[in-house]
């Protein structure tokens, strides 16, 4: 309903792609933290979550969306929260619009909703909207007419992310952002020091020259400005 209701919010053709934990096989993260060391998850090759990260990057925006289970996501949706801890340091979807729904018969929309964003911020999206529905107000969440309110506010939120992603950085995600890129710099100049062989995170925030930048606002404008760059080059 969103992508249909989206293209008369964005004047571009719009192709989506829905995964939900009925299309996918994802395992656990066991705590090995080889993500941390060597930038690689080892479940990625047992398993679909591999697919699902390189669909993400390419994605122009990401709509995410659980059920509410036991007071909290779905097991699927956590499982694929916690298999992207580790780009929480790393910007990966720095700039990417984004928007969360919840759904729930009662109670825990609210907290669910900000479990899921926070995560979501912290890997760099721009949230232009995140909230809940209740079926037990809303008697049919797969009826267009029931969500028509719903379906508004999301396409006017995404269209306007899709626009301007930079209004919807917030400041706790630069707050983070100047954090790592300082943590991560030091880090890189003890190695150097010592002669010692940099984790997959320093490398990857020297590469990507975090320490160059005063906030993540700047560092997404960058971003902006390369792809544009790039689009416009035949």
């Amino acid at each position: 309903m969103v992508a249909d209701k989206l293209k008369s919010y964005i004047q571009e053709p719009i192709a989506y792609e829905r995964l939900t934990g009925a299309d996918v096989r994802l395992d656990f993260c066991r705590s090995c933290e080889s993500c941390f060391s060597t930038g690689k998850c080892p479940a990625d090759a047992g398993d679909d979550m591999g697919m699902i990260k390189q669909k993400m990057l390419e994605a122009d925006m990401l709509f995410f969306c659980s059920p509410v289970y036991a007071g909290s996501m779905s097991a699927t949706a956590k499982a694929v929260v916690d298999r992207l801890a580790y780009w929480c340091h790393r910007e990966e979807l720095a700039g990417k619009p984004a928007a969360v729904l919840v759904t729930t018969s009662n109670n825990h929309g609210k907290e669910t909703v900000e479990e899921i964003s926070d995560t979501l911020q912290y890997l760099g999206v721009s949230l232009a909207w995140a909230g809940f529905v209740c079926t037990h107000d809303h008697p049919n969440i797969y009826l267009e007419e029931d969500m028509e309110p719903e379906l508004e506010k999301i396409c006017t939120a995404l269209a306007d992310g899709w626009q301007n992603p930079i209004k919807y950085i917030t400041p706790k995600q630069s707050l983070t952002f100047r954090y790592y890129a300082r943590m991560y710099n030091r880090q890189r100049i003890i190695d150097q020091i010592f002669n010692l062989k940099s984790s997959a995170e320093v490398l990857i925030s020297t590469e990507r020259e975090f320490m160059k930048y005063k906030n993540l606002q700047d560092y997404v404008k960058n971003l902006l400005e390369k792809k544009r760059a790039e689009q416009s080059t035949p």
